[in-house]
Formats: C-alpha cells, sequence, structure tokens
C-alpha cells in the first residue's frame, strides 16, 4: 500500500520533470513518432491505469506519475492525456494548488486537440 509520502513523492517528481518543460514543448511532444513498444509499454500503462480508477486503487497516483515520466521521456501519445489529468486533480488535493491544476487541464486539452488534428491529418492521407 503506498504511504501519502510516496504518493507526495511521486507528484513531486512528476512535478520537477514536468516543470522543465513549456505548455508548447508539451504539445511538440504529441508529434513525436514514439516506439511501438514504448505504445505497447503506455496501452498496458493505461489498462492498469483503468484497472486503478474502477477499484478507486490507491495506487492510481504513482501510476499517473509513472505514466507522466514515460510520456516525456519517449512522447505524448493520446493515452497518456489521462496521467495529465490526474495530476492536476492531484495539484488540488495535495497542494491546493489551483492555478497548476487548471494549467495541466488547459494542456490536456491542448493535447487531445493536437492529438485529433493528427489523426484528421493522417486519416486524409
Amino acid at each position: 500500500m503506498p504511504t501519502p509520502e510516496s504518493v507526495t513523492n511521486a507528484v513531486v517528481s512528476a512535478d520537477g520533470i514536468a516543470s522543465q518543460f513549456s505548455k508548447e514543448q508539451i504539445i511538440n511532444l504529441c508529434e513525436k513518432a514514439i516506439d511501438d513498444s514504448v505504445r505497447r509499454i503506455v496501452k498496458v500503462f493505461d489498462a492498469v491505469y483503468v484497472s486503478c480508477l474502477a477499484t478507486s486503487s490507491p495506487y492510481l497516483p504513482l501510476v499517473a506519475c509513472a505514466m507522466i515520466q514515460l510520456s516525456f521521456q519517449h512522447g505524448i501519445c493520446p493515452e497518456s492525456a489521462v496521467a495529465f489529468a490526474t495530476f492536476a486533480m492531484l495539484k488540488i488535493s495535495l497542494a491546493e494548488d489551483y492555478a497548476g491544476a487548471r494549467y495541466w487541464a488547459d494542456v490536456v486539452r491542448a493535447m487531445e486537440k493536437k492529438h485529433q488534428s493528427i489523426s484528421n491529418k493522417s486519416s486524409m492521407q
């Protein structure tokens, strides 16, 4: 069972990585080609995330933070958005950082818009 300290440490670590990128840089990572093996790993993370969400698992924040770190290392795919949305929620619940949560919610909206644009372009070709 994760301790409050382990959750806080995971969020602080993810925040440290995320704060190194501007919103524009994050959106540009949505365009990065993602290796098939990484995409499969992200899909596994996504399945674990959904299971954690469905069962109200205390591991959800840890899974979300791990997905964020993986996304920054290898590129942001559509499945990454749920982790960033959870990160926004954690900003409120752990630090009462409403401005930070709003920022990350806006980033998630921009990610979704970018992925939709990429999807539309590829379907037209």
